[in-house]
């Protein structure tokens, strides 16, 4: 039985969770957990690694790179286990094949961005897998398992600006990614510390504002990235701050920054407040035109029709400090500085659109009385009381969505503020639609991104600092909202942890105490099913 709520949006009765939660309980640490688990716990099946196959009636090319990279999760922890099925062994209890159905009802489309759920149900049949030392044979309980997710964007923000990260690393996490049912990658290119992105109409931009010419990724590398998450069934959406956050931008357009006057004079900082210059210049075309065909050059690379545009913390007091803002403000007859970053919002989204491309933003613009296209744009929540706000992201999120916008929360999972190592427990009580609002407003709500900033973070801690802990975030993205209780999951959050221990090699800290597509598995007899929607795309 399943029941709606208020929000609308499917849970599970209150009998079915008991279920769910038992049968949990009894078998490998299944995460995120799924819909609906009807497993039998009398007999299970022993997987014979000598002769297991999977098998799939498409031709994809992801299912067949999923099918190569599960068939070797699978065996290779049967393989540790006493695997051969001995005489003993009844020949009725030995799974030897997989087979993954993708149904045709609508044509298989393979392209991006991704399909939702093919690499998802065999991340689940892997996890069924009781390969546990001592014992004997690597089994599989029989039963079916029904699944789809509660939000269809579900991510990880990565920041390569302030730390440097080798695209090896950054492949290691998409597959953590994938093993926790994520799919979105919110790649913060760049910043005000560095600019580590080559490209080809300005390659002049990475060769002065990346850390050295080893911190830079090339075109091939970047591609080489979107490939690797596409097969994993993951989304890459790049981030090109600005106004603000464009300090190595400027060094190779000087020209194209506002000068401020911290203390009268131009190009002086106010510290606590702005550096000596800082931000775009609004006032001068070459800064639109400069952030055009940056688009423009983005939008040939990244394949996903989503571009974020950044326009987070716009400092209004260097911008108020400039004679020359204040002569354009005057001239323009805009009232406030808040009214000059709404000139730069209009221009710069008009030109977002001329790419194509559909976009993401901060917060910010919006609460300082900006306005942005409804049908093109989705804000990125990211403020809150824990961050030293004025209000608590609920708040906001009940404002913004009341205005009508489409909002991702990341409000309470920024996982650069680590704490200890019972913090998990902190994200995982979030639910982003828990906020005062309307069944409307909290259909607006798209998903949530864990963010990881780079301040602190870079290639010898960010997988350690990441996982388990993104986890938590993952479930409360996939799962029912009734599946909610930390004390419950600790245990489930253990066993997964290990599981991508042994996958990624990451020594990360031991956890401490509305899709309506639906993917279906079960296993019976000698052989196991997985049977895939055949068009899943993402928003």
């Amino acid at each position: 039985m399943q029941v709606e709520n208020a929000d609308g949006e499917d849970r599970i009765g209150v009998q079915n969770i008991a279920e769910l939660q038992r049968v949990l309980d009894n078998v490998p640490s299944l995460w995120p957990a799924p819909r609906q688990l009807n497993v039998s716990l009398k007999k299970p099946r022993v997987l014979d690694a000598r002769r297991f196959r999977i098998t799939a009636d498409s031709e994809c090319d992801v299912v067949k790179h999923a099918i190569k990279r599960y068939r070797k999760l699978v065996l290779l922890p049967a393989m540790y286990a006493t695997s051969e099925a001995d005489n003993t062994t009844s020949p009725a209890t030995v799974l030897t094949r997989l087979r993954v159905s993708v149904r045709r009802d609508s044509g298989v489309d393979c392209g991006y961005p991704p399909p939702k759920a093919d690499e998802k149900c065999l991340e689940t049949f892997s996890q069924m897998l009781d390969a546990r030392p001592f014992v004997r044979y690597a089994t599989v309980y029989s039963g079916m398992v029904r699944d789809f997710p509660r939000f269809s964007h579900r991510g990880i923000l990565l920041d390569t600006a302030r730390h440097f990260l080798p695209v090896p690393l950054i492949k290691q996490n998409l597959d953590a990614m994938a093993y926790n049912k994520l799919n979105v990658l919110h790649w913060h290119l760049v910043d005000d510390q560095s600019w580590p992105f080559y490209l080809e109409a300005f390659p002049n931009v990475s060769k002065v504002a990346a850390y050295s010419q080893r911190h830079v990724y090339s075109t091939e590398d970047v591609s080489g990235v979107i490939e690797y998450a596409r097969l994993r069934g993951i989304r890459v959406i790049p981030e090109i701050d600005t106004p603000g956050h464009t300090q190595a931008l400027g060094r190779a357009f000087p020209d194209a920054l506002t000068p401020c006057y911290g203390n009268g004079s131009r190009g002086t900082a106010n510290p606590g407040s702005h550096a000596a210059f800082e931000m775009l210049d609004p006032t001068r075309n070459i800064s639109y035109s400069l952030v055009q065909q940056l688009l423009s050059q983005v939008a040939r690379i990244f394949k996903d029709p989503y571009v974020h545009l950044g326009m987070d913390e716009v400092y209004h007091d260097c911008w108020k400090s400039s004679p020359e803002v204040e002569a354009f403000r005057l001239q323009h007859n805009l009232r406030r500085a808040s009214d000059v970053e709404q000139y730069y919002v209009e221009r710069t989204f008009n030109n977002a659109v001329r790419t194509g491309a559909k976009a993401v933003i901060w917060q910010d613009p919006i609460d300082n009385d900006a306005k942005a296209s409804r049908q093109h744009t989705v804000l990125q929540l990211w403020k809150s009381h824990d961050l030293g706000h004025t209000y608590s992201w609920s708040e906001y999120a009940a404002s913004h969505t009341g205005q009508g916008y489409e909002v991702v929360i990341s409000s309470c999972w920024y996982l650069d503020h680590y704490e200890h190592l019972k913090d998990w427990a902190h994200y995982y009580a979030c639910d982003p639609r828990q906020f005062k609002g309307s069944r409307k407003q909290k259909r607006l709500v798209l998903g949530g991104e864990a963010c990881m900033w780079g301040e602190y973070v870079d290639r010898t801690n960010l997988l350690a600092s990441l996982w388990p802990r993104a986890s938590a975030v993952a479930e409360r993205l996939w799962s029912s909202r009734d599946v909610d209780k930390a004390d419950r999951a600790v245990i489930r959050l253990n066993g997964h942890r290990c599981r991508m221990l042994s996958s990624l090699g990451s020594d990360s800290p031991e956890p401490e105490p509305e899709s309506s597509e639906e993917t279906s598995s079960a296993v019976s007899g000698d052989e196991a099913v997985v049977d895939l929607p055949s068009r899943l795309l993402v928003m």
